[in-house]
């Protein structure tokens, strides 16, 4: 899943395609079908966001872009790999974005919190098994920071 506060701050969904194109050279619509998997259906940017941001940051020599089969194939650059690594983010293949710091731990567990708000927002209330599940961890939590025993 893409990190729910990455695409809320400034230039979120600039680092989300250059994370993506980490992994591998891909053209406009993977990357937009991709962040749509990565956030589990949830969302799917328009080609309007999508593509503005491949030609800034083609202009911006963070990609660069070339044709085959018929489609722009955009690549991350050695400037793009610098940049992520500057910003703190090294993709992983589970889910996209790596998590290196405890601010980023909590930025995740925030994201993930926003998600379910949204979720719920959208599709109603969760299965019971769901509730259970997330009141566990609410309650983990809560033990850790010494607020329940």
């Amino acid at each position: 899943m893409i990190p729910y506060f990455l695409l809320r701050r400034r230039g979120g969904l600039k680092m989300v395609v250059l994370s993506l194109l980490y992994r591998k050279p891909m053209s406009g619509i993977d990357i937009i079908n991709s962040i749509e998997t990565l956030s589990m259906g949830f969302w799917r940017p328009s080609p309007g966001s999508i593509y503005p941001i491949l030609k800034t940051l083609t202009k911006e020599n963070m990609i660069k872009m070339s044709k085959g089969n018929g489609k722009k194939i955009y690549e991350l650059t050695e400037k793009g790999r610098k940049v992520l690594k500057e910003e703190g983010f090294i993709p992983i293949f589970k889910f996209g974005i790596g998590v290196h710091t405890f601010d980023q731990v909590i930025d995740e567990l925030e994201s993930y919190i926003y998600y379910i708000e949204d979720y719920i927002g959208e599709k109603g209330m969760l299965p019971k098994e769901y509730r259970d599940r997330l009141r566990k961890c609410a309650y983990k939590i809560l033990e850790i920071l010494g607020e329940r025993k």
